[in-house]
């Protein structure tokens, strides 16, 4: 009899079942835990001034950092990318090749570039604060400090790559690319602030509205900006649908829509963000069918327009859903009246234990509704014939990016649990939210 064929074995033990389901649990526990530890960490008056906040500075930011580095150094792998030369394949043909090496000089390398990178980025943050001295009002550096920081964070990536990619249009590419990533935080902030500070019932109920408009806007701005200046500078756009764009800008509007319980107090929030989310998800499954009925019309099979279709609507639902049990915890942390941090929150310090109710029934529901849409999706693409080649795309993304994906979710959920509401470095025009 014919022996059956042992199963695949992926990193020396697992089965590829097993290490998607080590995959899944690794994003699930790490982002459940990585957004509210750095909370933990005692944070001093912000009157006290940038030198009575070290622990502020070299201890939460340090946090922050370190959530930043592996999402945007892998997206940025994905992004430069060059093209194939003739018929000689891409072997070293991207900073993902070189990124790839894996003796212990290239490891020690690596990791003491991490740690300065780390370091520098902290201290560079800190010089942005010292001129505030004892005045809280000159504390307010997000708004000049993080762009250039953060920027110079995403070139110092070229550091690790080949000295080919030392160029004036490769720095360009990417500090475009870090605009159109973190530019969309700020104005997601505005929509909440506005809708905290005026809080009246339509401007509540669409404020959900006006977040998922500002974010497909600059999502069709992003890919015609970064399909015209990725080719410009020498780059292949082969793998430019996994960069993740979708999933960034996903995560950051599912955070803004969460962040609007505690903000407003309102259940006009939570109908808003529901109508939102239904929206988006019909939005989803009609360019699917459409691309469904094109791959039909033609009679090849699937299509690689339908691939990556998929590709985006599985960044989506994923979005769409981890981080609104991300965020559950580090709220109800927050709002706690027992967290000694709490007074140095804009949004946090007013908060009752009425609020935290609201604010965890509005997520439990948020929650329910994005498996019910996600079920939905799942049901039509099986009956539409490509639920297979869905699970493919799932599979293939958790594979690839599940680190990716976790930083990206710890990220998002600092940003906007905590980064820009904390009163030493937050946008001052949130003080409004402390007027208890």
């Amino acid at each position: 009899m014919a022996q059956e064929a042992a199963p695949a074995v992926e990193w020396g033990c697992l089965t590829q079942q097993q290490k998607f389901m080590v995959q899944f649990l690794f994003v699930l526990v790490f982002s459940i835990i990585a957004v509210p530890l750095p909370l933990l960490i005692p944070i001093n008056d912000p009157n006290a001034g940038a030198l009575g906040n070290m622990s502020f500075f070299y201890g939460y930011n340090i946090f922050v950092i370190v959530y930043y580095l592996p999402g945007q150094y892998r997206r940025l792998e994905l992004l430069l990318v060059r093209p194939p030369n003739g018929k000689e394949m891409a072997r070293s043909s991207s900073a993902i090749s070189y990124l790839g090496k894996v003796t212990w000089q290239d490891t020690a390398k690596r990791v003491i570039f991490y740690l300065l990178v780390i370091f520098g980025w902290c201290t560079g943050y800190f010089l942005c604060a010292v001129p505030w001295g004892t005045n809280l009002i000159y504390s307010y550096n997000m708004l000049y400090g993080a762009p250039p920081t953060f920027a110079m964070v995403d070139w110092l990536f070229l550091v690790l790559a080949d000295r080919s990619y030392w160029n004036v249009k490769t720095l360009i590419l990417i500090f475009v690319y870090n605009f159109l990533t973190l530019a969309p935080v700020l104005l997601l902030c505005g929509i909440v602030f506005a809708s905290a500070f005026f809080n009246t019932p339509v401007l509540i109920l669409c404020a959900a509205l006006a977040s998922w408009i500002l974010m497909e806007v600059v999502g069709i701005i992003s890919d015609k900006v970064l399909q015209i200046l990725i080719p410009w500078a020498g780059y292949s756009l082969e793998h430019y649908y996994q960069v993740g764009n979708s999933l960034v800008f996903s995560c950051l509007l599912t955070f803004s829509e969460v962040i609007l319980f505690p903000s407003t107090n309102s259940w006009w929030a939570l109908v808003g963000v529901v109508i939102v989310d239904t929206i988006g998800a019909a939005l989803q499954l009609r360019v699917l069918w459409k691309c469904v009925v094109s791959d039909r019309s033609k009679g090849e099979g699937i299509s690689q327009e339908t691939r990556e279709a998929l590709w985006s609507q599985c960044e989506v639902d994923v979005a769409r859903f981890w981080p609104v049990l991300v965020a559950l915890p580090p709220l109800v942390w927050l709002m706690d009246d027992r967290n000694p941090n709490r007074q140095y929150y804009y949004l946090f310090d007013c908060t009752t234990a009425e609020h935290m109710n609201i604010t965890v029934v509005c997520i439990l529901v948020k929650l329910g509704w994005t498996c019910a849409l996600t079920t939905v999706d799942v049901v039509l693409c099986t009956s539409w014939g490509i639920g297979l080649e869905r699970a493919k795309q799932l599979t293939k993304m958790y594979d690839k990016h599940w680190v990716m994906m976790t930083a990206t979710f710890a990220l998002s959920g600092a940003l906007f649990t905590s980064c820009w509401l904390v009163k030493h470095d937050g946008l001052r025009l949130l003080e409004v939210l402390s007027e208890c």
